[in-house]
This record gives structure tokens, sequence and C-alpha cells, in this order.
């Protein structure tokens, strides 16, 4: 068994469009760290991908969904497939 973490992405592209706006008003702060943002890693047809958003009606739809900023109980199988799909994110090896 595997915890798995969906991969994350970071930078300005990584907020919503408002946050964006905001940030632009205040001015740039050098010494903030960019936001880091989980991704979701949605499983459709035996097609694994990947999506910054997915709305509800999406993840409902989805044979299997791994929500970014979560950690996943995975097995053996399903983390060959993933890593196969090359989706990314991080794998941890537990107790079986």
């Amino acid at each position: 068994m595997y915890l798995y973490s969906p991969p994350t992405r970071s930078g300005p592209s990584a907020l919503p469009a408002e946050s964006l706006s905001q940030r632009r008003q205040q001015g740039p702060v050098k010494l903030n760290p960019p936001p880091q943002v989980g991704l979701a890693v949605l499983l459709s047809g035996g097609v694994y991908s990947v999506k910054s958003q997915p709305t509800a009606a999406e993840v409902a739809a989805a044979d299997a969904a791994y929500l970014g900023g979560h950690e996943h109980v995975v097995t053996e199988e399903i983390k060959l497939a993933l890593e196969a799909a090359g989706v990314g994110g991080t794998f941890v090896a537990i107790g079986e």
C-alpha cells in the first residue's frame, strides 16, 4: 500500500483570477513563496487526466478521483497505473 499525493502547481497561474488581481493591487511581495495548489487526478473510462479545478459533476462521473491537497491510500496496481499514465505526484510506501 502507498500514500499518494497528487501533483501540485505553483506560481501566479495557480491562483484564481480574483486572487491574482488582488495581489496585483497589493504590489510585489518578494518574500512570500509562490502559492502551491494541489491538482486533481481523475480516472474516466480507463484514462487518467489532471484537472486544476474539476467540477462536482466531473468528480462524480469519474471512476476514481484523487483530489489535490489530500493523501490517498492506493494499491500497488493503482500506483503502477498512475506512474504509467505519467500524471505525477508522490508515493510513500506504508505498512501492509
